[in-house]
Parts: C-alpha cells; sequence; structure tokens
C-alpha cells in the first residue's frame, strides 16, 4: 500500500501555461478598431440627434461610447501587463495623453520588458507628430 500523503504539494505544476498569463485583454490591432468603432458611434450620433429630437437617449451616446473606450483603455494595460486600473487617469486633461498614448503604443509584454518594438515606435512618431501639429496650428490661430 502506497503512504503517500495527499496533502503534500505537487513536486511539479499541475497545469503548465505558456507565456505570462497576466498578459491578456486587447492587443494593439483590437485597441484601434474599439477607436475606429467609437469614433463610427459618435458621428452617428451627431448625424441622429436632429433626427431623434424627442428621444433624449441618443444624447448620451457619445458618453457611453467613451466609457467603453476607457474600459478597453483596461483592457489594454492588462494586455501590457500593467495595472488595469490606470485607464481612470484618462478622466485628468493632460495625463489622458500619455495614457492614450500608451495603450497606443506599448507591444504585449510591455511592463516586463520596457522596449518598443518596431511598430510602436513608429506609432510613437506619428502620434508626437500629430500632437505638435496641434499644438503649432492651435497657436497659429491665436496668432501667437
Amino acid at each position: 500500500m502506497d503512504e503517500s500523503n495527499l496533502y503534500q504539494t505537487p513536486e511539479a505544476p499541475i497545469i503548465e501555461t505558456e507565456g505570462d498569463a497576466s498578459c491578456c485583454g486587447l492587443n494593439r490591432t483590437m485597441f484601434v478598431l474599439a477607436i475606429i468603432g467609437v469614433f463610427i458611434l459618435i458621428v452617428l450620433s451627431a448625424l441622429l440627434t436632429p433626427v431623434f429630437k424627442e428621444n433624449q437617449i441618443i444624447r448620451y451616446l457619445p458618453l457611453v461610447c467613451f466609457a467603453g473606450l476607457v474600459v478597453a483603455m483596461g483592457f489594454r494595460f492588462k494586455n501590457q501587463g500593467s495595472n488595469p486600473w490606470l485607464c481612470l487617469l484618462a478622466l485628468i486633461p493632460i495625463v489622458n495623453l500619455y495614457i492614450f498614448g500608451r495603450c497606443l503604443v506599448c507591444p504585449k509584454g510591455f511592463a516586463d520588458t520596457k522596449q518598443l518594438d518596431g511598430p510602436g515606435k513608429v506609432i510613437l512618431w506619428c502620434y508626437v507628430g500629430l500632437i505638435l501639429l496641434n499644438i503649432v496650428s492651435s497657436l497659429s490661430l491665436l496668432n501667437i
């Protein structure tokens, strides 16, 4: 009769998982598709607001879209290996530029590697360029 201890910790892991279990959620492509979907819904709500004058529920669609985008950011941070609650920083002006940029640029598992991949570097330069272009055009409109 085998006298092994049933309550002893097993020598080997019971389930072998491949990779880090914390890296799940939305990848970069799905996040961009979520942004495109939110943009389409906001444009539709702007077009449909005059049609549904009596129905006030259409006014809240942009707010619901923004909340969905914040949730998508949470899943994107989870994919990067970071705390998903960082998505709430998107509610703070100016900080939201950094949070949104990090969601666009950083690859899967960024919290572990701290290295950007090739597409991430290209997206980073485009994102920074668009922000600088926006600042320059805003200052030119103010005649400063």
